[in-house]
């Protein structure tokens, strides 16, 4: 009996950092999402440090509804899609392994490969940036506390009126 009591605690120990892990199964961008997000007036938090507690919970709203939508590229034809100055056979790509992320009249093209959501560039009507490299803005699984770095590098045009 005692071997059986100390496994069932060891068991629940290995499935506890699986709560707090983000998957591309759950928690990638999907064609059709909204996010909706609220913009408040700036604060300064004032000191920095840990055991610090700061309340801001009555900013006042600037904007209740900032909002991002995702979609898919559009398709040229019928057979290729455009993200930014790439184009992508369709019948190569997998199911939501390009987005466009559309906030503020500023496109943000996505690219999921592999285990990683890379960010390719993004445009709005003054500005078109391709990055040399892609940007990885998330590696999957993630778990709670897990961090992602990459660098930046793009080739842009500024886009006259």
């Amino acid at each position: 009996m005692k071997p059986i009591l100390l496994m069932l605690p060891a068991a629940f120990m290995g499935v506890l950092p699986l709560f707090g892990q983000l998957n591309t199964l759950h928690n990638h961008f999907r064609p059709g999402d909204v996010l909706i997000k609220q913009q408040v007036e700036y604060v300064n938090p004032e000191e920095a440090g840990t055991n610090k507690v700061w309340d801001f919970s009555k900013l006042k709203t600037i904007n209740s509804e900032y909002t991002l939508n995702y979609d898919l590229p559009p398709l040229e034809g019928d057979s290729v899609y455009i993200l930014g100055d790439n184009r992508y056979q369709r019948k190569r790509v997998k199911d939501n392994e390009l987005i466009v992320g559309t906030e503020h009249n500023t496109m943000y093209y996505y690219r999921l490969v592999n285990d990683s959501l890379l960010q390719q560039g993004h445009e709005n009507p003054s500005v078109v940036l391709r990055y040399t490299s892609p940007m990885v803005l998330m590696r999957f699984p993630l778990n709670y506390g897990q961090t992602t770095k990459s660098g930046y590098k793009s080739k842009g045009l500024t886009r006259v009126r």
